[in-house]
């Protein structure tokens, strides 16, 4: 995305009243934005990192799988580091 792009999308996360656990339909399942984030990693780690960092973000199995089958080591790391890492899931990393 677009310097531009991310500044708005940070602006629009950061607002008071944001539901961090927004998701929208994707063909026959919903995504979180988290979920959607952390497949575009590429200049999204501030977000990802201020999303889990909010106590009522609801991170689904499917994104941590992901991550682990992506080898994604950066985001794994932030994900341990805020406890985000279901506990049946901590032995696959």
């Amino acid at each position: 995305i677009s310097k531009l792009q991310h500044e708005q999308a940070e602006e629009i996360i950061k607002h008071k009243d944001f539901d961090v656990n927004v998701t929208r339909p994707f063909y026959n399942h919903t995504v979180s934005l988290l979920e959607l984030l952390a497949n575009h990693t590429r200049d999204n780690v501030e977000l990802i990192e201020y999303l889990l960092k909010q106590p009522g973000i609801e991170v689904k199995d499917d994104v941590v799988i992901e991550l682990i089958a992506k080898n994604n080591q950066n985001l794994l790391r932030l994900f341990k580091k805020y406890k985000k890492i279901p506990k049946h899931l901590k032995k696959l990393i």
